[in-house]
């Protein structure tokens, strides 16, 4: 050891600690987009097979996701069923439809029907087992019979007013066949059907309608003409028999055929004459 005390000797160097480096900065953090969730952005928050998943293509945003969910969960433990394809059998089919509603059987349907409706106590119960095998529940059934009967309701409305066109027509024509003759050849078909018809008959036909058809009208016509026939010996005729528009053109060129019409100095000139005048009149009525 060195005897110099005021000189102090050189100190062996002192092991300096390591050096610490000072600590490095955390990484920074990339920046965090903020999710709007009313807008599809929504799904760029997803796992990559969840956001290209098909049962998401129609969700558009956040609420639309949560309806979703809770529809969903309501829809768990309702009774549910796989669609038919076309090899699936009548019975798995009839297992369908009566899960969609389908009574048990076609007389469990209650349609109801308008008071004096056109459909039968017949085709309502062939209709009833039709929809049953066609596996219609009450409601739908319910509907077609409705459009049906007023699709029959409408066809029968056209038809009487076709036929009531129709009545008006021929009824017009008679008139113009007959002529003045109509009212009492009328009278006479009347006569015809009550001498020989009588109350039974008429109401038949008023019924069915066919007293207005006027073939009839010109059968019976004839037939009271046939009982009530009364010309005067001299071919006059009362106005109860008056001719038909044919008839008065017949008579006219008889008379005209006689050599008396045109002779004024034949005696009966006058009255050919005159009665001609009466049967040109009775075709103007």
């Amino acid at each position: 050891m060195s005897d110099d005390l005021l000189v102090p000797s050189e100190a062996p160097p002192s092991e300096a600690p390591p050096s610490e480096a000072p600590p490095s900065a955390p990484p920074s953090m990339a920046p965090t987009t903020k999710a709007d969730w009313n807008t599809e952005s929504w799904k760029d928050h997803l796992d990559e097979d969840l956001r290209n998943d098909p049962s998401l293509k129609h969700i558009k945003d956040i609420p639309s996701a949560i309806k979703s969910y809770v529809h969903a969960q309501r829809m768990v433990g309702q009774d549910k069923f796989n669609v038919p394809n076309k090899y699936a059998t009548p019975d798995e089919w009839d297992n369908i439809y009566n899960k969609l509603g389908r009574p048990e059987s076609a007389d469990k349907y209650d349609i109801k029907l308008e008071e004096n409706s056109m459909i039968s106590p017949e085709f309502l119960q062939g209709f009833k087992a039709s929809a049953h095998k066609a596996g219609l529940n009450p409601a739908q059934a319910s509907e077609f019979m409705n459009f049906y009967g007023n699709q029959v309701k409408e066809a029968q409305t056209q038809i009487a007013a076709y036929e009531e066109q129709q009545s008006k027509e021929e009824v017009e024509g008679l008139k113009k066949e007959w002529g003045a003759a109509y009212p009492s050849k009328i009278k006479a078909a009347q006569e015809a059907l009550t001498s020989f018809g009588g109350p039974e008959i008429m109401n038949y036909l008023k019924e069915s309608g066919l007293d207005k058809d006027v073939t009839l009208a010109k059968f019976f016509a004839k037939i009271g003409e046939a009982l009530t026939e009364d010309n005067n010996a001299e071919g006059g005729h009362s106005q109860s028999n008056a001719l038909t528009p044919s008839q008065v053109h017949k008579e006219i060129n008889a008379m005209m055929s006689n050599p008396a019409y045109f002779d004024k100095e034949h005696p009966d000139h006058a009255r050919l004459v005159e009665y001609a005048v009466e049967l040109r009149n009775w075709t103007k009525v």
